[in-house]
């Protein structure tokens, strides 16, 4: 009717012409529309569903690195680079709204909460971190590529002019240890340690309770085999982290990393 008069969420419209724009909030929104013609009125109700978005307020990599953002294909591209010693990383999403899903290569992660620890391979690594908003379809990708960089006394083996072999004492950390009298990874072994006998091993819970720290760590007279040695208790099953710190002449140096204890 030509003489009706209509209001939108309080504001006057004509009649065939289109309202104002009307902000949506994350969640439900009401919109009215009344139609008013002398002393009748009519009452039009819309509620919009807006959902949340598939974007992360935080991203941090533990041990703590400067993320540059560089250009790329994902939503966010960033680049770090890290010493040899560290050997793995955790990574630490936060999600902007609580009802969205997150995984870190391909793998489920709450937000708030850290990554498993994540092994860094000499070079380049990616890590992708997936946000999938309340929808179920709306996604976000965040990709970092750390960089580990060359042990600085092998330096000179990724020259393609050197073809003298070298011999190098690596120090490699098991990560299964089944203390169950099979003979088989009743302990900890930790290879190449012996070349390094001035080394410290902290091994902590999920919850980061210290349960075993020893110096000399040397695979027989001192080794982990699932008793703590703080308490004397022997250890549930599950998943621990370590830190181990060695000198290496007159360096000092640092692995990190997880390990999966079962029986």
């Amino acid at each position: 009717d030509a003489i009706a008069s209509i209001t939108v969420n309080n504001v006057a419209v004509a009649s065939g012409t289109a309202s104002g724009s009307i902000p949506l909030n994350v969640g439900d929104n009401t919109i009215t529309t009344v139609v008013t013609e002398g002393l009748n009125t009519n009452t039009y109700s819309m509620t919009i569903t807006r959902l949340a978005p598939a974007l992360l307020t935080n991203l941090t990599v533990s041990p703590r690195v400067v993320l540059t953002t560089v250009s790329g294909a994902d939503y966010k591209d960033y680049t770090s680079t890290v010493n040899n010693s560290v050997s793995s990383v955790m990574i630490t999403p936060t999600a902007a709204d609580p009802t969205a899903t997150i995984t870190v290569n391909n793998v489920a992660v709450v937000s708030g909460t850290p990554s498993g620890s994540i092994a860094l391979n000499v070079g380049d690594n990616i890590i992708t971190t997936v946000v999938t908003a309340q929808d179920g379809v709306t996604t976000k990708t965040y990709s970092i590529k750390v960089k580990r960089q060359t042990p600085a006394g092998l330096a000179s083996l990724y020259d393609e002019k050197q073809t003298v072999p070298v011999t190098v004492n690596e120090v490699v950390v098991h990560q299964n240890v089944s203390p169950n009298g099979d003979g088989k990874s009743d302990y900890l072994q930790i290879d190449g340690i012996s070349a390094y006998p001035d080394n410290t091993l902290q091994i902590m819970s999920r919850s980061g309770t210290l349960v075993y720290e020893v110096k000399g760590y040397d695979n027989t007279s001192k080794v982990f085999d699932g008793h703590s040695n703080t308490n004397g208790k022997l250890q549930l099953a599950g998943t621990y982290f370590y830190s181990l710190e060695y000198k290496d002449g007159n360096d000092t140096k640092h692995k990190t990393g997880y390990l999966v204890l079962k029986y």
